[in-house]
């Protein structure tokens, strides 16, 4: 046997046909790695849709302020400060919920955080409508927000069974269901106000996370988490059955940690950095830049047709 022959038998040994394609199969790898040899299939599928109801249910929310508070106030003959406390109290619970559930959810997983938050968002927007006066309502609706402050881990959850070339893409198409939420939200308000009332609003409000309650159980727990957490067997059973439910084989691999996993996480102050603190800075005044003139849009919408229906302009 030539020289020639021996480099082919032995490249040949090497590699592992995957797919519909011949590939040398690394012994060790990533999780990265991994989700790209699996690529995006059913399963990720499934995870947008368990993202997209949460998102579908937190635009609910946060629209349901521009009609609850000025119902409200007539009912209840609120001032100006009341309705702004009302719609503020919100958002202060969205800033607590995602300090803490962001950290337990590195400390317990993904799955767990989501089922727990999403169940919170419903059970305390289901109990708003029982409101009997403005502060019981005020310290629901703080604790509905501190619910929608941790659902945000369901897209961290989906992006981590995303394949890296997917994941620009995939982010961005979520956003369909926070415009479906939308738009949702303002047919029931035109629907059900007029008819049943804000308390009734309320709860179909909520509604849309029950299919949390549905699906999630049948999630897989985040490969990544599960490594980070020194269960790499387990990581690794979680993506082969990924791969099987994609009508793939995850290849005799076992992993390990990225450079960058590898590396303490968690740490408020890894984001001002050296190497993180202009994109940190960027990112902080155009996420508050944008919060800011797109809730004041939305959230003044009902109050300026409430102004010129009564001729205040």
């Amino acid at each position: 046997m030539d020289t020639s022959e021996e480099i082919t038998l032995e490249t040949s040994s090497s590699e592992t046909i995957f797919g519909d394609h011949v590939d040398k199969q690394p012994s060790h790898v990533t999780i990265d790695e991994a989700l790209t040899m699996i690529g995006f299939g059913k399963y990720q599928v499934f995870a947008f849709v368990i993202a997209g109801v949460v998102w579908i249910g937190d635009a609910m929310e946060i629209l349901l302020l521009s009609f609850l508070s000025q119902v409200v106030s007539c009912e209840w003959d609120l001032s100006h400060f009341d309705v702004a406390i009302l719609t503020a109290v919100v958002f202060v619970g969205v800033l607590f919920g995602t300090l803490l559930f962001g950290s337990l959810s590195d400390r317990y997983g993904r799955k767990i955080i989501y089922i727990a938050t999403s169940a919170i968002t419903f059970i305390f927007s289901i109990i708003c409508a029982l409101s009997v006066n403005f502060p019981m309502l005020v310290c629901l609706r703080f604790i509905v927000g501190f619910g929608i402050g941790g659902n945000l881990v369901a897209i961290t959850y989906m992006v981590e069974f995303l394949p890296p070339k997917n994941r620009g893409r995939i982010i961005m198409l979520v956003e369909i269901f926070w415009a479906l939420g939308g738009i949702l939200e303002a047919a029931l308000a035109w629907i059900i106000l007029p008819t049943l009332g804000w308390r009734w609003l309320l709860v179909f409000t909520a509604s849309p996370l029950i299919f949390a309650f549905i699906l999630v159980p049948f999630a897989y727990p985040s490969p990544r988490h599960l490594l980070l957490i020194k269960k790499d067997q387990e990581s690794l059973d979680v993506l082969k059955k990924v791969a099987r439910f994609n009508g793939k084989e995850l290849p005799d691999v076992s992993l390990v940690l990225s450079r960058a996993d590898e590396e303490e996480t968690g740490n408020f102050k890894q984001l001002f950095t050296p190497y993180l603190r202009k994109t940190t800075l960027i990112l902080m005044v155009l996420w508050a830049g944008l919060a800011f003139f797109y809730y004041g849009a939305v959230l003044l919408t009902t109050e300026i047709e409430i102004q010129t229906m009564h001729g205040h302009r």
